[in-house]
């Protein structure tokens, strides 16, 4: 009986752990894409926005960022 209930341990175990790993895998994803914007958009404020006079310079950027993020991630 005691090996039994350890067998349904192991198992039990196994199963809860595999069940974990795909949010894991959505969380980083969550994490590129949030990471991805932040950088793309910094980048292109730092290279457009610090030596120009349009006053949406950093929406443009914003949404420049978006749109290239999402191809990288449509790809």
């Amino acid at each position: 009986m005691k090996t039994f209930l350890i067998f349904w341990g192991f198992l039990f175990s196994f199963v809860v752990f595999a069940a974990d790993i795909p949010s894991d895998d959505l969380g980083a994803q969550k994490y590129d894409r949030t990471q991805c914007l932040y950088n793309t958009t910094q980048d292109c404020i730092n290279s457009q926005c610090l030596t120009s006079e349009e006053t949406d310079c950093q929406d443009n950027c914003r949404k420049m960022a978006q749109a290239k993020c999402q191809q990288e991630i449509n790809e």
